[in-house]
């Protein structure tokens, strides 16, 4: 960033003081048709007045391209700050977790945290009474917050059943539940 700056410096004097004084002084020599010298003490005001300059429109360009710069990576935050679910998805999502009990909610906590999981493990977890478990399943399910999925056991007959968060739901209900604990009903 120094030698960026130290470089732009250098480029504005050599405009300032080769490009413009020195091109006046010409111009003006050749107006009056004779040569002119100017004395050392306004050759060194010049250099040094140019190098103020110099140095002001390096600082002013190296603003304006920190602010441009600033500008552009908030746009970028504000665009990956967005929600992947708009304000009437997150608010279906309130509604159906006002429609579910203690239990079912701390089942759909339960599964925000460990992603799809068998229901004898749901069972086991669960530290409520079977129709309270099952009633909680049932609500979570009929508010199609929750989906539930079989696997064929690899080899023996049979499934298993699995459960896991509706991935329509997954997002916005990890943004309003995500620091929420299972509670009383089931240990994580």
């Amino acid at each position: 960033m120094l030698t960026g700056y130290l470089f732009a410096v250098l480029h504005h004097w050599w405009a300032i003081v080769i490009g413009f004084v020195l091109t006046i002084i010409d111009v003006g020599q050749r107006a009056i048709g004779t040569s002119w010298l100017p004395p050392t003490w306004a050759k060194i005001t010049t250099a040094v007045l140019g190098l103020f300059i110099a140095q002001f429109l390096a600082y002013r360009e190296l603003v304006s391209a920190s602010e441009k710069e600033k500008s552009t990576l908030r746009q970028e935050i504000a665009r990956l700050v967005v929600k992947p679910y708009d304000e009437q998805h997150r608010k279906i999502a309130e509604q159906k977790l006002g429609a579910l009990d203690g239990s079912s909610r701390a089942l759909v906590v339960f599964l925000l945290h460990r992603g799809p999981t068998k229901m004898d493990t749901l069972r086991q977890r669960c530290q409520d009474a079977e129709c309270i478990f099952s009633d909680g399943l049932g609500r979570a399910e009929r508010e199609d917050l929750i989906e539930r999925s079989e696997q064929q056991r690899p080899g023996r007959a049979g499934i298993d059943l699995y459960f896991d968060i509706k991935p329509a739901f997954r997002t916005v209900l990890e943004d309003l539940l995500g620091n929420a604990a299972a509670g009383p009903h089931y240990g994580l």
